[in-house]
């Protein structure tokens, strides 16, 4: 424990909750599983959706106790920023691509966040997926610099039908917007299928 998600489980269909990679994962190798559940407003910038990002408590709180989940850490935003709050965690090198190029001050959020949880629950394994490949080494680089005898675990990508990872942003897609999006991980499973195989690259 824990397992962190923010604000909307991905998993909707009960039966299937307790499969959910870090649930699982957990579960199987840990005596108690816990999942931390907040929109955490640090990480969104002005016109990011934080006022529009799905929020169904109720529902989320039924399918972790669906999944037989030990514990839910579902606190408030102005628990975790009272006032007057202003001691932030700076992430270095590994924030500044990708999706830290696009969203400035996302991984300050999130590594001010994942702090703060790992502070207050004190796990000693926590489960994230491969999807969040990148926050993932930010969180690995900041137990590493801060001292926490936390292990961080990577579970496999959970995707529907399609091949879509599941995300609780997949609603806000258009269709067109979905297959432009699916055309991403299609092209990517090409190269990982052909290289193998020694076939050449074109250049573009």
């Amino acid at each position: 424990m824990p397992i962190s998600a923010s604000g909307s489980l991905r998993r909707w269909d009960t039966c299937i909750t307790a499969t959910w990679p870090p649930i699982s994962a957990s579960r199987g190798h840990c005596d108690v599983t816990g999942v931390s559940i907040l929109v955490n407003p640090t990480q969104f910038g002005p016109n990011e959706g934080l006022s529009r990002y799905p929020r169904d408590f109720a529902r989320d709180e039924a399918l972790c106790r669906s999944a037989e989940v030990s514990i839910i850490f579902a606190p408030s935003a102005e628990e975790i920023y009272p006032a007057q709050f202003e001691s932030f965690v700076e992430p270095g090198q590994l924030a500044k691509p990708l999706r830290g190029a696009f969203r400035p001050g996302h991984f300050r959020g999130v590594s001010t966040v994942v702090c703060k949880l790992f502070n207050m629950v004190q796990p000693d394994v926590a489960y994230f997926e491969q999807k969040d490949f990148q926050q993932c080494a930010v969180i690995r680089r900041m137990l590493a610099d801060l001292n926490f005898p936390i292990e961080i675990v990577t579970v496999p990508i959970v995707r529907e039908s399609d091949g879509l990872a599941m995300s609780s942003r997949n609603r806000y897609l258009s269709p067109q917007e979905r297959g432009r999006t699916l055309a991403i991980s299609g092209g990517l499973f090409a190269t990982a299928q052909s290289l193998p195989q020694g076939s050449a690259m074109r250049q573009p």
